[in-house]
C-alpha cells in the first residue's frame, strides 16, 4: 500500500490508528468478522461487539457470538 509523504511525517501513533481502522474497514467490506473477534483488544470489546451487531448477518452473529 503506498502513503502520501506528508502520511509518512505523520506520528507512529496516528499512522498505527490509521492502520487499524483499515484493517476494520477490509473486515467489514469483505465480510470477514472472524479477523475483527480475533485481532480485537480485549478493552474494545465493545466496539468490536457494535461492528458484528451492525454488519453481520444473522448465522455470522450467531457463530462469533454464541
Amino acid at each position: 500500500m503506498c502513503y502520501s509523504p506528508i502520511l509518512l511525517k505523520v506520528p507512529t501513533f496516528v499512522q498505527h490508528h490509521l492502520f487499524v481502522c483499515e484493517q476494520l474497514m477490509w473486515a467489514i467490506v469483505t465480510q470477514k468478522f472472524e479477523t475483527i473477534v480475533e485481532s480485537c483488544e480485549l478493552r474494545n470489546w465493545k466496539e468490536a461487539l457494535a461492528v458484528i451487531l451492525t454488519y453481520a448477518a444473522g448465522d455470522d452473529f450467531n457463530r462469533l457470538c454464541g
